[in-house]
């Protein structure tokens, strides 16, 4: 389950919004993204350091190489300073907060910084050995830079070239993938079986995006460009005024798309819920996921960590 912190002076209703959905959906872990304009990470590792001891929720916090060499390993010791144990590295978008960058701009690294996720897996693994579990993205439909043109898809080589980044990753140190998310479940077995002829073998993850309204899909189709199955892009066109038409067929279709990825043994599906818990939650009931105990929940790609756990919570936790 992904979790996204808009502001900082969001905290506290991210928190509370982070408590509901824990109790809704009772994930194995969520991830944290914080957006690469912010350049203070104490925030963040606050509210990751709040729901791992006081929800008692696993966080994977992701890291961009948005910042210099210096400001990245000041990060990372403030991470384990707080408890976090799970970092998930990504290169990171371009940076829309600068002044003059547009959307046709293209992603370069900072003065004294890292190129690629490649040379911050290194930088942890020298760091810190093996204190930190990384997680590292993967692309079954390729990387959005590998485009040349929306016209135009990318070539063999760029797809050959973009999975070879994937294998420096793992190699570097990574120690499971999670996918960007996909509308067609082939691409993600095709994507597996080619992680396993190069010889990645650690565990992937499927990150799955729910159709919660048209408009926020038409921008994930502009964003990364997934391939849309004929029949959910003609029904989606049919119902696209009807928001609540919208989210049921979502709801329907992630179901049915997620039943087949548990049924072929994916390492697990990794949501992303833009802080929305409704159409996740409606798929783990149709799927009959989260009717068992919360003790009863899938081993996870790290090791645990040893957290506070309450049988009963302080009654100050209801006045934040």
């Amino acid at each position: 389950m992904n979790v996204v912190a808009q502001t900082i002076e969001g905290t506290d209703a991210l928190l509370q919004r982070v408590q509901d959905m824990g109790e809704a959906l009772q994930p194995d872990f969520i991830s944290l993204t914080w957006r690469s304009g912010f350049q203070d990470e104490t925030v963040w590792l606050r509210i990751g350091n709040k729901v791992q001891k006081q929800l008692g929720i696993e966080v994977l916090l992701h890291l961009t190489c948005h910042l210099p060499r210096s400001d990245l390993i000041r990060v990372l010791v403030n991470a384990r300073a707080a408890g976090i144990q799970n970092i998930m590295v990504l290169r990171g978008e371009v940076n829309h907060f600068v002044e003059g960058v547009t959307s046709k701009t293209k992603w370069r690294a900072c003065a004294d910084g890292f190129k690629n996720a490649i040379e911050l897996v290194h930088l942890i693994r020298a760091e810190h050995g093996s204190y930190f579990c990384i997680g590292v993205a993967g692309y079954p439909e390729v990387h959005s830079g590998c485009w040349n043109s929306k016209h135009l898809p990318p070539s063999d080589q760029s797809r050959n070239l973009d999975l070879e980044r994937l294998n420096d990753k793992v190699t570097a140190g990574a120690d499971f993938i999670v996918t960007q998310f996909f509308y067609d479940v082939e691409v993600f077995w095709n994507f597996r079986n080619r992680c396993e002829e190069i010889g990645i073998k650690v565990p992937i993850i499927a990150g799955y995006a729910p159709i919660q309204n048209f408009s926020s899909f038409e921008k994930f189709k502009s964003w990364c460009q997934p391939q849309i199955p004929v029949g959910i892009e003609s029904q989606l066109n049919l119902i696209k005024d009807n928001d609540e038409a919208v989210l049921k067929y979502g709801v329907e279709i992630g179901a049915t798309q997620c039943d087949a990825l548990l049924k072929r043994q994916a390492a697990g599906i990794h949501f992303t819920t833009l802080n929305l818990a409704s159409s996740v939650a409606s798929i783990l009931r149709k799927l009959k996921l989260r009717d068992a105990s919360k003790d009863s929940q899938r081993e996870l790609p790290w090791r645990g960590l040893v957290r506070e756990r309450e049988e009963v919570r302080p009654i100050c936790w209801a006045h934040r």
